[in-house]
């Protein structure tokens, strides 16, 4: 099961999604039950909600993308991967406003933009997997990140991503490239997450390989290592 609560809101409403097919809307105050939306035919990937907290969108093995109006509780979309041979594993909301989400796959992620519901950049990552991505502010310059399958977490700048690029540009689409990578793993990293204190960001990241490193994020560099076996993810 996986759960997102709805930023900005007060956390008055949490979102969970399983393999069920079902998402259910929560509400914090006394935990009753307050929607299910229905429609995605197989396992939930994950989901994130719009900064509005009026919309959600999940991704399945279903091979679709899905919207969802948390205002009425039902469906407000169906995106269907129908160019694509993998199924979303991962999806975030981008932009100030939400303007864009990325969809990770499994080698590919997919930069939407929610206006037309139409994919408006690709970034490949050749051969390795996609393990995770978060989207994330760092400095004053927002970065895609996604974590990689050989230990690596790659920051693309969303700002280039965001410009509008010509029809004929396809092949351009997929050679995006990282703006900077931390490499802290031998192998997968299995999940990582950002956090703010009085001292500055930090991004913890785990891996298979049974470490758990603390980055800071204003100079880049370790600042503590784990070694410890280690299998969970973060949250």
């Amino acid at each position: 099961e996986e759960t997102v609560d709805g930023k900005g809101s007060g956390n008055k409403w949490l979102l969970s999604s399983s393999e069920d097919h079902k998402i259910i809307v929560w509400r914090v105050k006394d935990w009753e039950n307050f929607g299910t939306l229905k429609g995605h035919t197989a396992r939930i990937n994950d989901l994130d909600i719009h900064p509005s907290n009026r919309v959600a969108v999940s991704v399945s093995d279903d091979h679709s993308i899905r919207l969802w109006n948390l205002m009425t509780v039902k469906k407000a979309g169906v995106l269907k991967l129908r160019k694509y041979n993998e199924n979303g594993q991962y999806v975030r909301w981008c932009g100030e406003n939400g303007e864009f989400f990325a969809v990770g796959l499994l080698t590919k992620v997919l930069l939407f933009k929610t206006a037309t519901a139409k994919v408006h950049r690709e970034i490949s990552v050749g051969k390795q997997t996609i393990m995770h991505i978060e989207v994330e502010t760092i400095g004053d310059k927002e970065y895609l990140c996604v974590g990689l399958s050989d230990g690596n977490v790659q920051f693309y700048p969303t700002a280039s991503l965001y410009s509008d690029i010509g029809e004929a540009d396809d092949e351009e689409k997929q050679q995006e490239e990282p703006e900077f990578s931390l490499l802290g793993h031998s192998n997968r990293v299995k999940d990582f997450k950002f956090y703010n204190n009085e001292n500055g960001k930090y991004l913890v990241t785990v891996g298979s390989d049974g470490r758990i490193v603390v980055w800071d994020m204003n100079t880049k560099d370790q600042v503590a290592l784990c070694l410890k076996v280690w299998s969970g993810t973060l949250r």
